[in-house]
């Protein structure tokens, strides 16, 4: 069985949490500086500008999936429709079944 942890522990274990906070966002703010620093070299602005311009140019000119209009069948929009109309008369009866379970009509003499 293992024993309750004291007070020193839970403390120690709060202190190394507070260090291990401290130790990412200080390797996060360096991340920030090191990238910084390196993007701001004129070769590695050339080679993100140029991948910038490859990914650009394929994502315009890749094929997309046409939809035909006729593919749409004719029968989905009423059957959303009906799905709705179905969906709020639910909602209503559970409305109605609620409020009368919240507050019952006093009893009658």
């Amino acid at each position: 069985m293992k024993p309750w942890p004291t007070r020193s522990d839970i403390f120690f274990a709060e202190c190394r949490l507070a260090h291990s906070k401290l130790e990412s966002r200080a390797s996060f703010a360096q991340l920030g500086l090191a990238l910084h620093s390196r993007l701001t070299k004129p070769s590695t602005l050339l080679v993100a500008t140029g991948l910038g311009v490859l990914f650009g140019r394929w994502f315009a000119h890749r094929d997309k999936p046409r939809v035909k209009q006729e593919a749409v069948s004719v029968r989905a929009p009423i059957v959303g429709l009906v799905y709705t109309f179905l969906i709020r008369f639910g909602l209503q009866r559970l409305a109605e079944t609620w409020v009368r379970f919240r507050h019952p009509d006093p009893p009658t003499k």
